[in-house]
């Protein structure tokens, strides 16, 4: 409750270049939220794609989209909507494979993890299949070992949130393939390292996962782990490094790094007694709502 009182309710975006100590907001409208920002520089563009939705305290389904940051200006240009459905989407995970783009979309929602390739990067992308099917799961993201594709993701199990959960499937082909479970499944079941937390970074050599503490609260900290042993049949990571937010924000959930730039989603902490006690008020018509049944 505390948590829901300090917070704007308001996802934004922020960078910085990889030399630098300092993030900089990203302009964006105050009528919306943004998060699970990844990076790409292509093109000598910065693209930058998110999942937007409506600013407020109750769910709000999202949607995906793109824009490309001006740096001079601190904002996204040429923003425009990629995908949208009639569930929530969100993490838009981007990836490079055989020379084309794809991207692999938050769809727990659908019961699925479904893969997209781009027609026209980064506008336009159309969905290619299925990998994994019948399964509620989250923040996907795929890494290539020796030419096996493994996909980490956050499933649902036994009524238990999604955080609580890191669990790998893997196969031969990404595009025509069957993905099987890993025999070592669940990988973590500490909801302080389990969720993923942005895309793989691979640096001299050594590949790195990044993950969200949501022990205490959603976005809390974020820490990066050295994968030490990846094969069909192993598993196994150290955690090396805590990546703090900015002490103006409240949480941080989505870290991800390009040749010269990192960019990360952040919520701010209420910054007026209007804000607060509009949060308070909100926090008890959504206690009431769920009291008589209303849908959210």
């Amino acid at each position: 409750m505390c948590r829901f009182a300090l917070s704007t309710h308001r996802w934004s975006l922020m960078y910085k270049n990889i030399n630098s100590n300092k993030y900089i907001d990203i302009e964006q409208p105050s009528n919306l939220s943004r998060a699970d920002s990844f990076i790409i520089e292509s093109n000598n563009k910065i693209y930058i794609f998110f999942e937007e939705f409506a600013t407020g305290p109750f769910y709000k389904k999202g949607h995906l989209s793109v824009g490309e940051l001006d740096i001079n200006r601190n904002k996204l240009i040429n923003i425009q909507n990629i995908l949208e459905k009639k569930y929530h989407l969100s993490y838009p995970f981007i990836f490079k494979y055989n020379s084309a783009w794809y991207a692999i979309p938050e769809t727990h929602q659908n019961n699925s993890i479904d893969l997209y390739k781009f027609t026209l990067f980064p506008y336009a992308m159309e969905k290619v299949r299925t990998l994994v099917d019948n399964i509620n799961a989250v923040d996907t993201t795929l890494t290539i070992k020796d030419s096996i594709v493994y996909l980490f993701t956050n499933i649902k199990r036994h009524g238990k949130d999604h955080s609580n959960n890191l669990s790998l499937f893997f196969s031969d082909d990404l595009l025509n393939g069957s993905f099987a479970q890993h025999p070592m499944n669940p990988l973590v079941t500490d909801n302080r390292y389990a969720r993923m937390a942005g895309g793989f970074l691979k640096e001299g050599g050594t590949l790195y996962r990044f993950a969200q503490d949501c022990s205490i609260n959603y976005g809390a900290c974020m820490y990066k782990f050295e994968i030490i042993e990846l094969t069909k049949n192993k598993y196994k990571e150290d955690r090396v490094e805590s990546l703090y937010r900015p002490q103006e924000c409240l949480a941080s959930h989505t870290f991800n790094k390009s040749k010269n730039f990192i960019v990360i989603d952040v919520q701010y902490r209420a910054k007026s007694a209007v804000q607060f006690f509009r949060n308070i008020g909100n926090l008890f018509l959504l206690a009431f709502k769920k009291v008589i049944g209303l849908k959210k």
